[in-house]
């Protein structure tokens, strides 16, 4: 067991979290919402589906929707 843990933000990249778990061989990270606030984990299984639209015009993908970003943006 290792005593630094991976972790992402809840605002993380896509690309944030596929580097951050290729570079730390991990599988899944716990999502924090504030210093030791896990408010979620995102697995491999998650990113999964939206690999397949990392060619759409969209240029980042969030771990939350639009609507729970604090200013609305998306």
């Amino acid at each position: 067991m290792t005593r630094s843990v991976a972790f992402v933000g809840r605002w993380a990249s896509f690309k944030d979290v596929v580097v951050l778990m290729h570079d730390r061989g991990v599988s899944a990270v716990p999502v924090l919402a504030g210093p030791g606030r896990v408010v979620g984990v995102v697995s491999e299984a998650d990113l999964l589906p939206t690999e397949e639209l990392r060619d759409s015009p969209a240029t980042g993908y969030a771990l939350l929707p639009p609507a729970d970003r604090p200013d609305g943006s998306a």
